[in-house]
């Protein structure tokens, strides 16, 4: 096949030539004026390059001229100059006549100056209140930047830089969270999931805001209900967090590192608290700057869905192939949370497209409008190759919406709206076509049927295995209790695999526990065909199958090529053995299609005995070490832990887990919330609003993909 080779040859194409557009939008933000401006000229430049450059390969007796780059050299050029006048009109909240990025609004509206919408940008005497807030925030933070796996110094100078900005610009953040969400997950580096690089920045943001705009009168409710619904989700957040951090107080030191800790209730329960946290700092974005703030939150969805898709196409490019529809490799995208499995990449890409799409709409160029319909077509195959079924229903039930709700706009011309529309929906059908009528896709489709069947058993599991009583039918377990409760109640013929650190006369160590397949995982710099030098400390209190440590080129959930390393105890009982092999990484980490995949040693206990292990190493034949924590004395930085058992972890439903875990309290508030939120959107709708179709069309393909996923037991989604 030549696919690999075309799509390194279009990458670096596109690659070389994209920086013309940023240095054509440069010159122009800096003052300079020239004859030509926009896209159009990026594009020029990037052809006026790319010319001669081709002509040249007919001095090269083994190139030839390819005029097809041409055109990549434009399309890269023209892109990168769009995006960068987006950000700028973000940023700076320029009045968004431009078509390279309007705030989406149906109606134009004046936008607010710094001095009307906010206070004094002179640093203002802190109210009492938003200082009381903003210190734990702030503590938190360096508590965080403190005990972070990264680099310390580079993570303090970019939240630094952030909270300087978000000082400048109050309504920064409402793009920022919104495109990081989604993105800025290094856990597959770092292993952090307690406070991770993305609550950073939410943390940053609470105290800088809560110092900035906490003297601004808030804003009324807008409506009865809203108020209602943040006293009961304050209240269902308090019990449910409560609850499941409880067996802390019973437990020892190696709760903090362990498969089944109750510390996933704060894991879990963390996104909400942001959630509710955040909800006075919105209260308080005066009347007239809060169309600038919604534009800016929706344009931070599309900007986050772009690099979404990106990173799926890549993903797909380095594991199987762009158009390889038959492998059974399913995407996570950048949601390294779904290393226990869920359906977040698909509730995202659901959650954001009807953004995208009004953002379409709202284009007065169709050069601008095909650009965004090229972005929906490539989003679309992001969606597909999740093979998520409620991932496709949810991103038809967004669509339907947005296509209704331009029913209502008066503005502009109505004929050109439609053609917009049917322009998306026909990119999503032509990606659609060639996906679901052969390979993984059609088969995932015909036994839909079955796969239901087996979802209500399931279901009626998750809730058998709730605590009987009053209070688990109102106040539920607690979040991230799921798990725990399935291992200790549910009837399974193999148990789910466990790991927990322990500690051995104050050295601590990994134990890995018998079970369903799981691994801790971490990346390697392997390069191929080189000696390296595994060891590892084990203690196995009976003979059988011993700790399986695979090098494999590997997804978050997939593994392609592998080397099985296979260590044998020289005793058994109490006593520890120290145990070395040499192996050759072969073909690993230069196979596969370029950039080649990443490669990761895992941990595996394939038998039916505990295996307890201790100073894992690999080395360089310079001996250089590659593994991080190898001892374990940090927990498990730097180890992620993987599972091929997803229905031990989660309940796939988003309404039975939150009864699960918030009880009748969580699901009260939660549709009164919605009821709420329904009662503002409704009435923008029929006045033909498109941020609250958009918000609709979201909230709705949110909420279809729940119907067969978890969407809720992860802290970014909530």
């Amino acid at each position: 096949s030549t696919e690999p080779a075309a799509m390194a040859s279009l990458l670096a194409n596109a690659a070389m030539y994209a920086p013309i557009g940023g240095l054509v939008w440069a010159r122009q933000a800096s003052g300079v004026r020239g004859r030509r401006k926009g896209a159009g000229a990026a594009a020029l430049w990037a052809v006026a390059l790319a010319l001669p450059i081709e002509l040249g390969k007919l001095l090269v007796a083994a190139k030839h001229p390819d005029f097809t780059n041409l055109l990549i050299a434009a399309a890269a050029a023209a892109f990168t100059y769009a995006l960068a006048r987006w950000i700028e009109h973000v940023l700076t909240g320029k009045a968004t006549e431009s078509p390279a990025a309007p705030v989406i609004s149906a109606t134009p509206a004046t936008p607010a100056t710094p001095e009307r919408a906010l206070p004094s940008l002179v640093w203002p005497k802190p109210h009492p209140a938003g200082l009381l807030l903003a210190v734990p925030a702030a503590l938190a933070v360096l508590a965080g930047v403190a005990n972070s796996p990264m680099n310390p110094p580079i993570l303090v100078v970019l939240l630094l830089a952030y909270g300087l900005t978000l000082w400048r610009w109050p309504l920064l953040w409402f793009f920022v969270i919104p495109a990081l969400l989604p993105t800025l997950d290094l856990s597959p580096l770092t292993g952090r999931l307690l406070l991770d690089e993305f609550d950073l920045m939410v943390l940053v943001t609470l105290a800088v805001s809560y110092l900035r705009v906490y003297r601004v009168s808030p804003l009324p409710w807008p409506g009865r209900l809203c108020p209602v619904a943040i006293i009961l989700l304050w209240g269902t957040w308090i019990i449910a967090t409560t609850r499941g951090l409880w067996p802390l107080l019973d437990a020892g030191d190696e709760i903090l590192a362990n498969s089944h800790s109750p510390l996933e209730a704060w894991q879990v329960g963390k996104g909400l608290l942001w959630a509710l946290l955040l909800i006075p700092l919105i209260r308080r974005i005066p009347s007239d700057a809060t169309p600038r703030a919604l534009g800016n939150a929706l344009n931070g969805l599309v900007a986050g869905l772009i690099i979404v898709t990106l990173v799926v196409i890549w993903e797909r490019h380095v594991s199987v192939g762009l158009l390889d529809f038959e492998n059974v490799f399913r995407v996570t995208g950048p949601f390294a949370s779904m290393h226990t499995g869920g359906a977040y990449i698909e509730a995202f890409i659901a959650f954001a497209f009807p953004a995208l799409a009004a953002w379409v709409l709202l284009q007065r160029s169709w050069a601008m409008r095909a650009v965004g319909i090229a972005v929906a077509a490539l989003t679309s195959y992001a969606m597909l190759v999740t093979f998520s079924r409620g991932g496709y229903a949810g991103l038809v039930a967004g669509l339907v919406v947005v296509a209704a709700g331009t029913l209502r706009v008066r503005s502009g011309k109505s004929s050109h709206r439609w053609l917009a529309i049917t322009g998306l929906a026909v990119a999503v059908v032509a990606v659609a076509i060639p996906i679901l009528s052969v390979g993984f896709a059609k088969e995932r489709l015909a036994r839909a049927g079955e796969d239901f069947s087996f979802r209500l058993t399931h279901w009626e599991r998750a809730l058998d295995i709730m605590d009987d009583g009053l209070t688990g039918i109102v106040a539920g377990m607690g979040f991230g209790q799921y798990p725990m409760q399935y291992l200790l109640k549910a009837d399974y013929p193999r148990p789910p695999g466990t790991y927990g650190v322990a500690l051995d006369n104050g050295n601590p160590y990994l134990r890995l526990g018998v079970g369903e397949a799981v691994y801790l995982d971490q990346l390697v710099d392997i390069e191929p065909n080189h000696k390296y030098q595994l060891s590892a400390r084990l203690r196995m209190r009976d003979s059988g199958k011993s700790l399986t440590v695979p090098l494999c080129e590997k997804a978050l959930l997939s593994s392609f090529a592998c080397i099985w390393n296979q260590f044998e105890p020289n005793v058994f009982g109490n006593d520890w053995s120290d145990l070395n092999l040499e192996i050759d990484s072969g073909i690993m980490g230069g196979s596969g299609y370029w950039p080649r995949r990443s490669v990761k040693l895992s941990l595996y206990n394939p038998g039916s005995h505990v295996i307890d292990v201790d100073k894992v190493s690999l080395t360089t034949s310079e001996g250089i070490e590659l593994l991080a924590n190898g001892d374990f004395s940090d927990g498990v930085k730097h180890w992620l832990f993987i599972t091929d058992q997803d229905i031990a972890w989660h309940i796939h439903q988003q309404w039975v887990e939150m009864y699960f875990a918030q009880g009748l309290l969580g699901l009260t508030a939660f549709v009164l919330l919605l009821l709420a939120v329904t009662s503002v959107i409704w009435p923008m709708m029929q006045r033909g609003n498109l941020q609250a179709t958009a918000i609709a069309a979201a909230l709705v393909a949110f909420l279809t993909v729940g119907l067969l996923g978890s969407t809720m037991d992860t802290a970014r989604l909530s």
